[in-house]
């Protein structure tokens, strides 16, 4: 962090320096105080990739927004918002308020996850009693249960929100190319197995639930490695976006998967573009949920 603030000097801006720089301190230590509303801020690598990012927009070194990305499970069947939606929306203003007292240009975005038609080969929608025509009515519905909660809620002005898929279309492939490389390096590699193992296991609760009551350890192994495919699919998408890459950031809960936004692993099962050298880390906050 000094090494890129001493790049910015300038003999005749000094004081400006200075003054940016003491903005930006402000900066991190009001994001460092928002762990008290359950909102952890990101650490070692990502913590100075975030630094850079609002660095170069204190600095005025650029205009862009910042882009602050949520993915939600939807609520099925009942209305209200999911768990996810409400713990975000419940953290999200520490974040946003932060940004518009420093004057830093952001937008944010809640995604309603309507990607899980192929889990589980279907068989998630149809344990849950939903068709893909009624679980896409369901993610609709929860994209309009959050709206009318931003539309009520200065703090949430530049936040939107919309389906998943309609900001990222190609995610449910990625998932898939990414799953049949995960899985494959699992046979290949013990450890990974393990580890992927070890998530099936601690999960296989969350799972049975997930899955409507009927899960046996082999689905859960299954649900670990699609999730993690899910996790590093978005990390991915982050960087290959031009629109996203260097400018977006990631709110989260605290699952055991969101390692996987910036694990090596990603450099592993990727193949053609970005290389592996250029995946630098994407910053992620996460926001408590259990």
């Amino acid at each position: 962090m000094e090494d890129f603030i001493a790049r910015k000097y300038r003999p005749n801006d000094i004081q400006k320096l200075s003054t940016d720089t003491q903005k930006i301190a402000n900066i991190l230590n009001d994001l460092f105080e928002a762990r008290r509303a359950n909102v952890l801020t990101p650490s070692g690598e990502e913590l100075i990739a975030f630094f850079e990012q609002i660095a170069d927009r204190a600095l005025g070194e650029t205009t862009n927004p910042l882009e602050m990305i949520m993915v939600t499970c939807p609520r099925y069947n009942e209305d209200g918002l999911s768990e996810t939606a409400d713990a975000y929306l419940s953290g999200l203003p520490r974040l946003t308020s932060i940004f518009t007292k420093y004057e830093i240009p952001f937008r944010g975005y809640i995604l309603v996850d309507d990607a899980e038609e192929r889990v589980a080969s279907g068989e998630y929608l149809s344990r849950l009693g939903l068709t893909t025509e009624s679980y896409k009515k369901e993610c609709k519905r929860n994209v309009e249960a959050i709206s009318r909660v931003l539309t009520e809620d200065d703090r949430f002005a530049q936040v939107s929100v919309q389906a998943f898929g309609e900001m990222f279309p190609d995610f449910i492939n990625t998932v898939a190319n990414l799953e049949r490389q995960l899985f494959k390096l699992t046979k290949e590699d013990y450890e990974l197995r393990l580890s992927l193992a070890g998530i099936a296991h601690s999960r296989l609760a969350r799972h049975t639930k997930i899955l409507g009551g009927q899960c046996d350890f082999s689905d859960s192994m299954y649900l670990a490695i699609h999730y993690s495919a899910e996790y590093m699919a978005l990390g991915y998408l982050c960087r290959l976006y031009p629109g996203l890459r260097s400018n977006s950031f990631i709110v989260n809960y605290n699952s055991p998967n969101v390692g996987q936004f910036n694990t090596d692993l990603l450099s592993k099962c990727i193949k053609g573009s970005p290389l592996p050298e250029d995946l630098k880390n994407i910053p992620v906050f996460q926001v408590k949920l259990y």
